[in-house]
């Protein structure tokens, strides 16, 4: 019953050991071979025009670069734009929006057990990945905008919404300075010059003043939705990252889909010498008993 179980267990571990080498080549081919993102080799996503897009901005593909960008712009910019307000228009120009996912030739092991944990764990919440897609829905946009954010030092919280009426959600930030907190929706891009009439104002004071909602949203399809969205939102816990268990699957599943292999190669390595000296063992006592009955015979 034991051998079939250590047999089983030797098995499963082979298995691992295989689909995790598979993972592993396929990473390979994404560094070496389709070393280019995912949108440029045949996942081109239709940029509708809506949003402030530009081009030029795909240079900034690590968390970093976007940050220097900011502080340079920062530096040179004028004097009524605070940093978050460049940080804003910032991703706004980096992105246009459509939800980036990891796919098999950079996260192969997430995207074999999205099976099971469901295509959502596959969109990217790690902010140094979700600046490699020139598209970004809006909580990775503002998962972005505030991990920058953080770095500089401003508090931050997430602004979750759901339209009662469409069922459908939205997500945008506040950030925290001159003595209050700050309302931005990168994503659907409201009328910033609007906004700044009122000192960039909160989602409590737009959501006290809907007709401000109405006026700073015109430009979009539906403002109403926009106003439903924001007279429904709730804050998030300050500085704190808005999607915790999705990082952390993706951050395990991207280290196993690397280095996995050799995890459980380890394991079949140290379950081989396990029973290679428990034979050896077994055998020096098997002689043992030999030589005592030999004595007494």
């Amino acid at each position: 019953m034991l051998s079939k179980k250590y047999k089983a267990i030797d098995i499963g571990l082979i298995i691992l050991f295989l689909s995790s080498f598979v993972c592993f080549l396929f990473w390979v081919l994404g560094m070496y071979v389709f070393s280019k993102p995912r949108y440029i080799y045949g996942h081109n996503l239709p940029h509708s025009g809506e949003d402030t897009f530009d081009s030029s901005l795909l240079r900034l593909n690590t968390l970093d670069k976007l940050t220097d960008y900011c502080d340079s712009v920062q530096a040179t910019t004028s004097s009524y734009l605070t940093y978050p307000d460049v940080v804003s228009e910032a991703i706004r120009r980096k992105f246009y929006h459509n939800y980036s996912y990891y796919h098999v030739y950079n996260n192969a092991m997430g995207i074999f057990l999205s099976t099971l944990t469901g295509e959502g764990s596959m969109a990217v919440v790690i902010p140094d990945d979700i600046v490699k897609y020139p598209f970004a829905a809006c909580s990775q946009q503002s998962i972005v905008s505030m991990e920058i954010l953080k770095k500089k030092g401003y508090p931050v919280r997430k602004v979750s919404m759901l339209d009662s009426v469409t069922r459908s959600g939205h997500f945008a930030y506040e950030a925290y300075y001159d003595k209050g907190w700050h309302f931005f929706d990168t994503d659907q891009e409201p009328d910033e010059a609007v906004l700044r009439k009122y000192n960039q104002p909160s989602s409590a004071f737009l959501v006290a003043h809907p007709e401000i909602i109405i006026e700073a949203y015109h430009k979009r399809d539906d403002p109403q939705l926009s106003k439903r969205l924001l007279m429904s939102n709730k804050l998030g816990p300050v500085n704190k990252f808005p999607a915790p268990n999705a990082y952390l699957f993706q951050v395990v599943t991207k280290y196993f889909t690397r280095l996995g292999f050799l995890f459980f190669l380890a394991l079949i390595f140290v379950r081989y010498k396990i029973r290679k000296e428990r034979r050896n063992l077994s055998g020096l006592a098997t002689v043992k008993r030999k030589e005592i009955a030999k004595a007494f015979s």
